[in-house]
């Protein structure tokens, strides 16, 4: 049934000729009315619209959808929308949403419609789609897990390699209360990834962690995951890349594995050798050790690196080991040494330097040994060095040598005290030893209580 509407033209155009949106009559398929912004969206005035076809203003691959809407009008439908692509004059093609309805205008049936350009709506949401498609394709085609999840653990987006990865579809990932409990039934591990996305939450910054998940078949795997916040149709997303580096992981350990057993073979080898030195010194047995124990506490008091300290205690349980080219005679001389006697025992340090100096240590080790008879003011021996030039590791060796030395036995002299040790590093503490690891030996033994180990009688 038609509506009856203006039947006053005049009446008509003073009411629609100016609203912002394009209003038309069409009767018996000719354009009767068409206000301004009808003009402005096509491109013709209104002398030339008039009476023209209004479906020639349709590109030809729409004008079924519009006829379609024409019939709906005759059967009496009203405020139909829809939407199509229209010529302009110039050629332009643009998109249009449109409504119609059925009305009476003077006196016969005609159709009322409405038109709005939807243009840019649409390339944009053309580019929308676009970018979606390209996103998908490009996640589909990295050779990474990548999904994209809300706050409540549920999956966006979740590619083929994450399936692969966990075996896990989408569909389960989703059905699941908890999905990280299937990933991460060790607790640790699903502590660690859920304070990761805590902090990512309260921060936004990009996180990156190592973490072991089980697969759908019970494997381990350790991966690599990085995971930042993107907006993702309006909703905060946390995007996550899955990398696995189960390979690596394996292959380091077993490097790691490897690289232990040929660290305590060479240990092996190297306390064969230190033991040798003992046994043909029997009055220092024991000496390398002790030395090797207070170096690596006074490089802890001193807050040095974990690499440091190894490389002490290290050093210090072999820094003796050129000895074992000094006669044994001399070593366990009872009287005091000739000039050339003690001229060989200087030359340790460089024998010792000289075993060394070809193992791939991880550390400085032959420097160090090198160096654990040089004194600050360039008074020690072999090179004369002062204490720039010094490693710091050498300079803490120096000062648990002296110590230990005094405190002990010698076939030449008994043993002269801790009082005294201590007295001596003291007051040569920046003339010949180091005043840091002085003043930290120091609080060793006079505030902590440390004490060295047994001493020969």
């Amino acid at each position: 049934m038609t509506r009856t509407f203006l039947e006053d033209e005049a009446g008509f155009r003073n009411l629609f000729i100016s609203l912002p949106i394009g209003i038309f009559i069409i009767q018996d398929g000719k354009l009767q009315f068409t206000n301004a912004k009808y003009q402005e969206l096509t491109g013709y005035n209104e002398h030339e619209l008039l009476n023209v076809d209004s479906l020639s203003l349709v590109v030809p691959e729409d004008r079924k959808k519009v006829e379609e809407i024409a019939r709906k009008m005759v059967k009496g439908e009203t405020f139909i929308p829809y939407e199509y692509r229209a010529h302009r004059k110039d050629g332009e093609i643009r998109w249009i949403i449109g409504t119609a309805a059925s009305i009476q205008y003077n006196g016969k049936k005609a159709t009322l419609g409405s038109l709005m350009d939807i243009t840019e709506q649409k390339l944009s949401d053309e580019k929308l789609l676009e970018d979606e498609i390209q996103l998908r394709t490009v996640i589909e085609t990295v050779k990474n897990g990548i999904t994209f999840s809300d706050e409540e653990g549920h999956f966006a987006v979740y590619n083929t390699e994450m399936e692969k990865l966990t075996g896990y579809s989408i569909d389960e990932a989703n059905a699941s209360s908890d999905f990280t409990l299937l990933l991460y039934p060790d607790q640790e591990e699903r502590n660690k990834t859920l304070a990761v996305l805590r902090e990512l939450t309260e921060t936004g910054i990009f996180r990156e962690t190592e973490t072991k998940i089980h697969t759908k078949d019970g494997q381990e795997k350790y991966i690599l995951v990085s995971t930042t916040i993107v907006p993702l149709k309006g909703r905060k997303m946390f995007l996550s890349a899955y990398h696995d580096i189960t390979e690596r992981k394996l292959a380091e350990e077993e490097l790691k594995q490897t690289t232990e057993k040929l660290r305590k073979t060479l240990m092996g080898t190297i306390q064969a050798l230190s033991l040798t030195v003992e046994a043909r010194d029997p009055y220092t047995s024991g000496h390398q050790k002790r030395v090797s124990n207070l170096a690596r506490t006074i490089a802890q008091e001193m807050n040095l690196s974990k690499h440091m300290i190894e490389s002490i205690r290290t050093a210090g349980v072999i820094h003796d080991i050129g000895k074992i080219s000094v006669p044994a005679e001399i070593l366990s001389k009872p009287g005091k040494l000739t000039d050339i006697e003690f001229g060989l025992i200087k030359v340790h340090p460089q024998t010792g330097y000289d075993i060394l100096k070809d193992i791939e240590w991880p550390y400085p080790i032959a420097q160090i040994v090198l160096q654990h008879h040089e004194r600050m003011d360039g008074s020690g021996y072999p090179n004369g060095l002062k204490g720039d030039s010094m490693f710091l590791e050498s300079k803490i060796l120096a000062v648990a040598d002296v110590v230990e030395s005094m405190v002990s036995h010698r076939p030449y002299r008994p043993a002269l005290g801790m009082q005294v040790a201590l007295e001596e590093i003291e007051k040569n503490r920046g003339i010949l030893y180091d005043s840091r690891v002085v003043e930290a030996c120091l609080q060793l033994f006079r505030e902590k209580g440390f004490r060295l180990g047994p001493t020969p009688s």
